[in-house]
């Protein structure tokens, strides 16, 4: 297989990891890559039959139907094409996994339907919408700041409404929070980066033009922490180590999760548009060029495996402003996806009334 002989030639580092990980097992031991509650590398370079071929260096994971431990791989959705992105469970983000409890247990995201206009959950590039921000400053209210018939690139204005309406009893829209950066731009509260003064669009928004965003504009409820915008940082670790020290990682996750922390995360998604069947979907990809967008991490799996980072029990759930929509990602998948996206995080804290 040409994917898998690519993957074979992808840096030592990962493969050495899972090499000494307790559930490796050897190929001539596992000959038909047989499921062991972990990952088995076949020597021969094909597929067996029953086995998926699971990101880099060639490795297989098999999934055996009896095996109780095995959670059940959820159907893929009609509109997703499976042959977009690596990982045993193509096509699936939308479906929740079986046999899997979260930390915390409700879903924050769960009835958040902020796109005014009543556009639903789970529609296809629901943050693609029309825009028409007027001015809010007085005696100018009847002035257009920003008009635009669709914009684009407004994940983390998506982002940030999540965490409003996850945490107030009161529906803020997208249009709400939108009109409140572009003002904010004309009042000078943001210091933009590769940008001028007079440019007001909303799109494409930098881990420090929504930490001052929203410091400014929600800083009575929400603190951004903008003294480190990766995440990789916070551990004092490489990104590339999110698979051998999984445990660690967790933890990370396990406390902002906790203490009511809503962490945006940039991960790279395989596509951006509307057309196209797998659009803002989190996966990293082989393209030289990538499409970086903002989710909001929301859960991880209370099965989680803190000493291998491919167990089938490890996952993550995020919500997804691309589609107005909660996603479930395997803990693989997503950290690769992340550590294209270039790292990037806010970290969002509640405060106290």
């Amino acid at each position: 297989m040409q994917r898998a002989a690519e993957l074979l030639a992808i840096g030592s580092a990962v493969a050495t990891a899972i090499l000494a990980s307790k559930a490796y097992m050897s190929p001539s031991l596992e000959p038909e890559c047989q499921y062991r509650y972990g990952i088995s590398q076949c020597s021969s370079g094909r597929v067996p039959e029953g086995c998926l071929l699971v990101g880099a260096n060639g490795l297989m994971r098999c999934f055996d139907e009896e095996d109780p431990r095995s959670p059940v791989i959820p159907p893929a959705i009609p509109r997703d094409a499976t042959e977009y992105g690596d990982g045993p469970y193509p096509g699936t983000e939308k479906n929740e996994p079986s046999n899997i409890t979260w930390l915390p247990e409700e879903d924050p995201s769960e009835e958040i339907i902020f796109w005014a206009g009543g556009i639903p959950r789970d529609t296809n590039a629901a943050q693609f919408i029309p825009l028409r921000i007027m001015n809010e400053e007085e005696g100018k209210e009847d002035e257009v700041l920003w008009s635009e018939a669709e914009a684009t690139g407004l994940c983390g204005e998506g982002a940030t409404a999540a965490i409003l309406n996850a945490i107030s009893d009161d529906v803020v829209t997208i249009q709400d929070v939108v009109s409140e950066y572009v003002n904010a731009i004309a009042a000078g509260d943001i210091t933009r980066v590769g940008k001028t003064s007079s440019d007001l669009d909303p799109s494409y928004t930098g881990p420090g033009e929504l930490q001052q965003f929203i410091d400014e504009r929600y800083g009575d409820i929400l603190d951004a922490d903008g003294t480190n915008f990766y995440w990789s940082n916070l551990l004092d670790i490489y990104p590339f180590q999110w698979n051998t020290k999984p445990g660690e990682v967790y933890n990370l996750f396990h406390d902002w999760l906790d203490n009511q922390q809503y962490t945006i995360a940039g991960v790279e998604i395989v596509d951006g548009s509307r057309s196209h069947p797998r659009g803002g979907w989190v996966g990293d990809t082989d393209n030289a060029t990538k499409i970086v967008h903002w989710v909001v991490l929301t859960g991880i799996s209370s099965e989680f495996d803190t000493t291998n980072a491919y167990s089938p029990t490890n996952w993550v759930r995020v919500y997804n402003p691309f589609d107005n929509s909660t996603e479930y990602y395997w803990y693989p998948q997503f950290m690769e996806a992340w550590v294209e996206g270039g790292n990037m995080s806010l970290t969002v804290t509640v405060k106290e009334e």
